[in-house]
């Protein structure tokens, strides 16, 4: 008996810390006007920038930047960058240094995505141009 008391009184707290995935007006309080760069395994692969109105610019890094919008669909957090780009849904955790996000539908393979913010803007130097 003693064992499960001490089972649960080490295992409660952690259940009380895990945190509900943010609606779209939490996720809109902790993003907008601000950038965040994303990680996954410890490598940071992109960065975005939330604007005013949920609108949004991506970046991989690589200069050229996608511009769109994202909604609240049902528990998710939806992202639309135009025709060319499949719809992106996610939910989003609050940490203390920024948020989790976790893709919708999980497939194999997918983990959880670390996103901090930071104060240097995106670089976004346009389309390519070639001959």
């Amino acid at each position: 008996m003693r064992f499960l008391v001490t089972l649960c009184l080490i295992l409660c707290p952690a259940f009380a810390i895990a945190q509900e995935p943010m609606s779209g007006a939490e996720f809109e309080a902790l993003t907008e006007g601000k950038i965040f760069h994303f990680r996954q395994n410890g490598n940071v692969y992109g960065g975005e920038s939330y604007l005013t109105n949920r609108r949004v610019r991506w970046s991989f890094f690589d200069g050229t930047c996608l511009f769109g919008r994202w909604f609240e669909r049902d528990a998710y957090i939806c992202f639309d960058y135009g025709a060319d780009h499949p719809l992106q849904c996610w939910t989003f955790t609050q940490t203390d240094q920024g948020f989790q996000a976790e893709f919708y539908p999980k497939s194999e393979g997918d983990g959880l995505y670390d996103a901090y913010r930071v104060n240097e803007p995106l670089d976004c130097t346009g389309p390519k141009v070639g001959v």
